[in-house]
């Protein structure tokens, strides 16, 4: 069956291609093999910088949320010792 044929048959394009070129191989005599097609990352290769891109921008944004977060706790922190001192040094005065 040669591609016009699959065409009509309404097998898409890369299956047509797929299935030629492994007939070719076989028809070489070459081992035949079974072997994964691989996926896009991120979208492919246009969009690969794209995506590093947007990465950078969305660590960013992460990172400057960490800092905000251990900020507020920081202060928070320094408000309780300050609290906790005033406390015990009235209590110490008071005895």
């Amino acid at each position: 069956m040669d591609s016009k044929k699959m065409k009509d048959a309404g097998i898409d394009a890369k299956d047509r291609k797929y299935i030629l070129s492994w007939r070719e191989r076989f028809r070489k005599g070459l081992e035949l093999q079974e072997f994964k097609e691989s996926k896009k990352k991120h979208g492919g290769e246009r969009r690969e910088a794209q995506y590093a891109s947007q990465k950078v921008i969305l660590d960013r944004i992460a990172l400057a949320q960490l800092k905000k977060k251990y900020k507020k706790q920081a202060s928070q922190e320094i408000i309780q010792k300050k609290k906790w001192e005033k406390l015990h040094s009235e209590a110490s005065h008071k005895l």
